[in-house]
């Protein structure tokens, strides 16, 4: 598949795939994935379909890496990775995939098992939640009070719910992907439910499941597909920044729950997991006061739109594109919906370059759908736990191998007077008048205090 590059000057000379990956010691993958985030830069060979890639940058790259050096205030982590390609150029893919027609194609129960490399017979029944595992997350999740955000329920089920496991420290990888599914059903069902699904034999859909948690009615079906589409194409989405928290866990060997753990804390600021309900409230605003108002106060403001534009896709957000699409389709002349094409319009009539990203599809949805603040965090998350537990069994075949380097930034070493008397202040005044702990009370020696 193509890569392309950006616009600009024609390249001073080029290189194959092949041979940028020969030159830089990697495989032909990982060349891509510098390509995808930015590190290097390629275009079509004149009259064919090859890739060609600028020479300089290609030795810039090489230089960098036998150095160790990266740039100031930027970090530059690549990883192989067999799980998921992001072309810029706006497409996405789960081990060769398209997400865009799994997303209409399969449960995202089968989606999980594809990223986990696990066959997708039975899929519904391996995502049921076990009792001595959805009893104690149930207690953990009901701890907060009525109107704590969904992801808090979720934090704490999770370290409840590992707890319990004790199988939770065996890294064999269909046992691993079997405590990756219960473990999202258990998540889910961990939620307080707030309508009945509807009645089925078997499981219901891990969508459904959700949907029930998050809205006060059931969905109908082609809610449910809605849903399930948003799961698909949150899944995964190469190395995002939970994604990364969750393999530097990994590679310390941390069991699958403190992984997602890792991942969870991280998805928890605005700037990722929340950035849908951050969208999700400026369509809301324009449902209400009009887009003109909602959208040209922010702009006056200098307030950053939620839901557009993207660090990594240069043109287009395909997971965006993809669930408006669903939308569309079930929730026809929906104000929400109305409000959502409206803001798009009124946000490239004044940046013609701007586009949706998936935040504001799925802030329209939880909108549409009349679900719970907080809501598109949840879904989210739950979401990002497939690609959390693919990425996790994927490092677990690597030993620790994110010890990265600081550049240090502080005060030249011995420019610094040595500390004397502790300085005036509340440390001082409190321990005024205090007598000094005696050696026995301060504990056996040998503390490592590190």
């Amino acid at each position: 598949m193509y890569i392309g590059g950006m616009a600009g000057e024609p390249l001073p000379a080029g290189l194959s795939v092949a041979e940028a990956a020969r030159r830089l010691g990697v495989k032909r993958e990982t060349v891509y994935a510098y390509v995808s985030r930015g590190l290097l830069s390629s275009r079509r060979r004149p009259g064919g379909r090859e890739s060609l890639l600028d020479a300089g940058e290609v030795a810039r790259l090489a230089a960098r890496q036998r150095g160790g050096a990266g740039r100031a205030g930027s970090l530059e982590v690549v990883v192989d990775s067999g799980l998921t390609l992001l072309d810029p150029d706006g497409h996405l893919y789960y081990r060769g995939w398209d997400v865009t027609e799994a997303a209409k194609a399969a449960w995202f129960e089968e989606v999980a098992l594809f990223l986990w490399g696990q066959p997708a017979e039975d899929a519904r029944q391996l995502f049921e939640a076990p009792a001595g595992l959805l009893e104690p997350a149930r207690a953990a999740a009901a701890l907060p009070p009525a109107d704590a955000a969904p992801l808090d329920r979720l934090l704490l089920a999770l370290a409840a719910a590992g707890s319990a496991d004790p199988y939770r420290h065996s890294r064999e990888p269909e046992g691993t992907a079997r405590r990756g599914a219960r473990m999202i059903a258990v998540l889910v069902e961990a939620l307080p439910r707030l309508a009945e699904p509807a009645a089925e034999d078997g499981p219901a859909p891990v969508a459904e499941r959700l949907w029930c948690r998050l809205a006060r009615r059931a969905p109908s079906a082609a809610e449910t597909r809605v849903m399930n589409a948003a799961l698909v194409l949150l899944a995964d989405h190469e190395l995002a920044t939970s994604t990364l928290a969750a393999r530097v866990a990994a590679s310390t060997r941390a069991d699958l729950y403190r992984v997602v753990m890792a991942g969870m804390a991280a998805v928890g600021g605005p700037l990722h997991g929340g950035a849908g309900d951050r969208a999700a409230r400026l369509v809301s605003e324009a449902a209400e006061r009009g887009v003109e108002r909602a959208v040209g106060d922010r702009l006056a403001s200098g307030e950053e739109l939620a839901g557009f534009g993207h660090l990594v896709y240069r043109r287009a957000d395909p997971r965006a594109e993809a669930l408006l699409e669903a939308l569309r389709s079930a929730f026809s002349g929906n104000p929400f919906l109305e409000a959502a094409d409206g803001v798009i319009a009124a946000v490239r009539a004044e940046r013609p370059a701007a586009f949706p990203n998936v935040d504001l599809a799925l802030g329209t949805f939880v909108g549409a759908a009349g679900m719970a603040e907080g809501s598109a965090e949840a879904i989210f998350t739950t979401a990002r736990l497939a690609g959390w537990v693919a990425h996790g069994m994927e490092e677990y075949g690597h030993r620790l191998r994110f010890r990265t380097r600081a550049a240090y930034t502080g005060p030249e070493p011995g420019s610094v007077p040595p500390l004397g008397e502790p300085p005036a202040g509340p440390l001082r005044r409190a321990t005024a008048g205090r007598a000094p702990a005696s050696r026995e009370g301060r504990g056996s020696g040998g503390a490592s205090g590190v």
